[in-house]
């Protein structure tokens, strides 16, 4: 559960806050590593349960993809695919 929690908190989905030591950010636009993060945890799950081979590996690579319209994953300049 710790490792949960400190996987959620990297990724913008929960925030400590005065009154509260955990809590859930607003989803939205300003916060759209969590968007991207519940996405792909959620789209890796389905692929877990439809019994994919690979589904993990899947899950990382199809959310990076969804992340970079959103702007959390930011392609290097000098990239070049092959």
């Amino acid at each position: 559960m710790f490792i949960a929690l400190i996987g959620l908190a990297n990724a913008g989905v929960i925030t400590g806050q005065a009154g509260t030591p955990i809590a859930f950010v607003h989803f939205n636009l300003e916060h759209a590593s969590a968007i991207v993060a519940m996405l792909g945890l959620i789209l890796t799950i389905v692929l877990y349960m439809l019994k994919v081979p690979g589904a993990i590996l899947l899950g990382i690579a199809i959310t990076t993809i969804i992340g970079i319209p959103f702007g959390v994953t930011k392609i290097p300049e000098n990239f070049i695919p092959f």
